[in-house]
């Protein structure tokens, strides 16, 4: 059928492939804000956009393709990312919100932009899930200091210059000394009692 180009919207620009012959047809599409009347579209919603169709005849269209953007400030403030974004359409039979096939298409300056088909046109809702990211800090995390590697074998003692060099007396050595410093003042005594005794005779 052709593409209408849209500019008061986060949607761009509509491509309408037609199922029959449409002679013409005019589109109108208009943010609005969170509707009453119907419950909310799910998640967080970056646009409520009501898009309708004028002078084509009713089941006339096979099916159009949502251009749109999102601002990347807006997808920060969420923690989200491109891959977070969803956009519904409100089935008016049903009551209930409809996920559309959500393709990411590039990223400009200050925004991400998608793609999304439709079968009909109806109230639509751009949204996003929260995310899980954390902000970025700007001071590096602690990181465990290194501790110095110790140069000894394992289960090796390394002997100190006085352990080396200085000899330990023990106990058994000192109590020999004693009985051979006895036994000599014996042996004296004996000999000079012996010496006496002769010499009287």
């Amino acid at each position: 059928m052709g593409t209408f180009i849209l500019d008061k919207t986060a949607i761009t620009e509509v491509d309408v492939k037609a199922g029959m012959n449409i002679p013409s047809m005019m589109l109108t599409a208009e943010k609005i804000s969170a509707p009453s009347k119907i419950a909310a579209a799910p998640a967080e919603v970056y646009q409520y956009i009501e898009i309708t169709s004028y002078l084509a005849p009713k089941d006339s269209m096979e099916m159009a393709t949502l251009r749109f953007s999102v601002d990347t400030d807006w997808l920060d403030s969420l923690g989200a990312t491109a891959s977070d974004v969803k956009m519904y359409r409100y089935d008016e039979e049903t009551g209930d919100w409809a996920v559309l096939s959500t393709v990411a298409d590039g990223k400009g300056a200050s925004c991400c932009n998608f793609f999304a088909d439709t079968p009909s046109f109806s109230l639509f809702a751009i949204t996003a899930e929260k995310g899980t990211a954390s902000p970025v800090s700007g001071e590096p995390a602690d990181l465990p200091q290194p501790t110095a590697a110790s140069t000894d074998a394992p289960g090796t003692a390394q002997p100190t210059p006085t352990d080396a060099q200085t000899p330990v007396q023990t106990n058994a050595d000192n109590s020999a000394f004693v009985i051979i410093v006895v036994i000599a003042i014996i042996a004296a005594c004996a000999g000079a009692y012996w010496w006496n005794k002769s010499g009287k005779k």
